[in-house]
């Protein structure tokens, strides 16, 4: 039988896919428009907005959410990591005061495979760039 072809790299305009676990707001339901919306703004102070591409969100995992960002983006690296809500939140609550979300790269390397894992993809729309100093994040 004869050896089947290794699988081609992603193309260099193919996506980057990051896993948030536990993103901001706390226990948010991400099919609400509002909750995916304060998400989107924290990723987006993080990173140049137009490196931020797409949600994915699966509604039996509510403590995890798949990112889409360019692959080229030069302030990925601001990203991963761990991300104390103690530090990033003007005024946080004691209970976001223990908590922190932390984003890894995912294990999923292309769109199609991302979707086939049930993912369902969330829009949302930031019109602007966010301001980070207002009233949410410092």
């Amino acid at each position: 039988m004869p050896k089947r072809e290794p699988t081609p790299p992603p193309a260099d305009d193919e996506p980057k896919y990051l896993t948030v676990n536990y993103p901001y707001p706390l226990h948010a339901n991400m099919e609400i428009p509002e909750e995916r919306k304060t998400l989107a703004r924290w990723i987006a102070c993080v990173m140049d907005q137009k490196d931020f591409f797409a949600l994915y969100h699966k509604p039996t995992a509510p403590n995890m959410v798949i990112i889409e960002v360019a692959r080229d983006s030069k302030n990925m690296e601001k990203l991963l990591g761990a991300h104390k809500w103690s530090e990033i939140l003007r005024d946080p609550t004691e209970e976001e005061k223990k908590f922190e979300s932390r984003v890894f790269y995912c294990v999923f390397n292309k769109g199609r495979d991302v979707q086939k894992a049930g993912e369902r993809f969330l829009p949302f729309e930031l019109s602007t760039r966010p301001s980070c100093g207002q009233i949410l994040f410092r």
